[in-house]
């Protein structure tokens, strides 16, 4: 069997990427031939016998590329990483509206085109059949890779390691955290430079953007993860966080609840009230295993076992 994996193009980081790259070490691991390519990059797609695209909630590149591929006659299974944005929208006063106008129906129609659909949750599966009622769903989980850092003693700050963008909600954050008096760093890449620039006048720190051991040392020494977004389907900076015993505070939305369970600390995005509760309790906490987080290589060896059988 032969593996294409496709994931957003031009990325060179971020979390999907990174689990896209991770997820095609593990099926080799288990002797499956994969690639793994960026969509601005897919080239020929013959002889492979499933494409994988990943996060194909971006239906501006996996929309063609599946179809391409149904071209071809290879199998098209994705991972959505899926949920509504109703939510966000509503609570920035987009009421009723989409992202661009059309958004979530090209969404259905590029999840449409799968044979299978891949997904972390049962939550997240009703989000996706909510588009494509009664498609075929896998629930794959995600898994994480253990992070080059050690289990440390906390520093006191707390860390929110994410792009700044409305969705990852660093603005109801550092309010949250202005309110408690807790030191709030920010690592990651802008995508909003008012997000950044409104989360700095209340007063959180803006610590640049780095690699990934970069981000995994900061992690390790942080008292808290908090990323209270609008949804995460769970998140890989969380899964990082709960692999180094670090407390974090994600949003309730999303597929978080379902996959980290009672040892997660949910809130209201739309609350800086709620979230400020949720960082006092992390804060509190000491290190301790709060989760279950699969490798790469289980959640591997479960989703080949299910394609081979499948196909």
């Amino acid at each position: 069997m032969r593996y294409l994996i496709v994931h957003r193009p031009g990325a060179m980081m971020g979390g999907d990427v990174i689990a896209a790259n991770d997820y095609g070490a593990a099926l080799r691991v288990h002797g499956a031939e994969v690639d793994v390519r960026p969509a601005d990059a897919v080239g020929d797609m013959s002889g492979f016998d499933w494409l994988h695209i990943w996060s194909a909630n971006a239906p501006q590149w996996s929309h063609p590329v599946a179809l391409a591929a149904k071209r071809h006659g290879i199998k098209v299974a994705m991972t959505p990483n899926w949920w509504s944005r109703k939510k966000r929208l509503d609570y920035y006063g987009y009421l009723e509206r989409d992202i661009v106008p059309g958004y979530t129906n090209s969404v259905a129609q590029t999840l449409n085109l799968a044979d299978l659909l891949l997904v972390c949750t049962m939550s997240e599966a009703v989000e996706c059949w909510k588009l494509v009622p009664y498609r075929r769903i896998f629930l794959f989980q995600h898994g994480c890779t253990m992070p080059d850092a050690q289990i440390q003693e906390p520093e006191d700050y707390v860390l929110c390691l994410a792009r700044l963008e409305q969705h990852k909600n660093q603005v109801n954050l550092a309010m949250a955290c202005k309110h408690l008096g807790y030191r709030l760093l920010l690592f990651g890449s802008v995508a909003d430079e008012s997000v950044r620039q409104q989360a700095v006048a209340l007063g959180a720190e803006y610590a640049g953007v780095g690699d990934h051991d970069q981000a995994m040392d900061l992690l390790g020494r942080a008292r808290v993860h908090a990323l209270p977004s609008f949804s995460e389907t769970p998140g890989m900076s969380n899964m990082e966080a709960a692999l180094l015993h670090v407390p974090a505070v994600m949003g309730n939305i999303g597929a978080e609840p379902e996959f980290f369970g009672y040892g997660g600390i949910y809130a209201d995005p739309t609350d800086w009230r709620h979230i400020a509760a949720g960082v006092d309790i992390a804060w509190k906490r000491g290190r301790l295993e709060w989760a279950y987080v699969p490798t790469w290589e289980i959640v591997a060896m479960r989703a080949l076992e299910y394609l081979e059988a499948w196909t």
